[in-house]
């Protein structure tokens, strides 16, 4: 299977400030154009409530990618900033679709702190649980340490990145950067896992129906004292 991706942007009152959010929706229209024939793509907007702008769908031309865009232009400022329910919403859409993919990701903009709605960070493990990877942008410089810190660590939690930008070249050319990541060969790199003494970490992998083979890369700094077992 290809990508299957749910973008989440943040509409809330202060992205009018400084272009944000069409510096946003550019950037969004860019990383959908270069999607293939058979990713599934889907946008969510999220202020006080959240929206699904476009519905989780399979790419099958151009027309299809199109229609995305569209529902990214038509996306309109207002409300307050709520992350969490946003990321349950784009995790709703991956979920509820079968076979799963084994390339699931949330791209989320945001410029400010969740102020309403669940603690994104009580929702992170949800999406881990499900394999999904998070991927969390910073956008402006008017974010707080605070909510740059759950960002951070709503990424790290599902294995994603975060990446803080303030400025629309940066932001246009992130999208770019998710997508090589996102698409590589259909793989997408997991974050390091930090073992203590004498501790057990599990690694879960979903694996598509009718796979031939998988190829897993270890790098671990102490070899000699780790072991690795699979368990079927």
């Amino acid at each position: 299977g290809g990508l299957r991706v749910m973008v989440v942007i943040d509409q809330s009152g202060s992205m009018a400030d400084d272009n944000k959010l069409n510096y946003a929706k550019l950037a969004a229209s860019l990383f959908v154009g270069s999607l293939q024939t058979g990713d599934q793509v889907g946008v969510i907007a999220f202020g006080d409530t959240i929206t699904v702008t476009y519905p989780l769908t399979q790419i099958t031309g151009s027309s299809v990618q199109n229609a995305v865009i569209a529902a990214i232009n038509n996306i309109q400022i207002g409300g307050n900033t709520n992350i969490g329910d946003g990321l349950n919403s784009a995790l709703n859409q991956i979920t509820r679709l079968n076979p799963r993919s084994c390339n699931e990701l949330i791209v989320l903009l945001t410029d400010g702190d969740y102020n309403t709605g669940p603690d994104p960070m009580t929702v992170a493990p949800a999406i881990a649980l499900q394999g999904v990877t998070v991927l969390t942008v910073g956008v402006g410089s008017g974010i707080s340490d605070s909510g740059q810190s759950v960002l951070q660590s709503v990424a790290a939690r599902t294995g994603g990145k975060y990446f803080g930008l303030s400025s629309s070249f940066g932001l246009l050319a992130l999208f770019f950067q998710m997508w090589a990541e996102g698409t590589g060969n259909g793989l997408l790199t997991r974050a390091p896992l930090t073992l203590g003494p004498s501790v057990s970490q599990g690694a879960s992998v979903l694996v598509e129906p009718g796979s031939q083979s998988i190829t897993f890369g270890v790098s671990i700094s102490n070899s000699a004292a780790v072991s690795i077992r699979d368990r079927k």
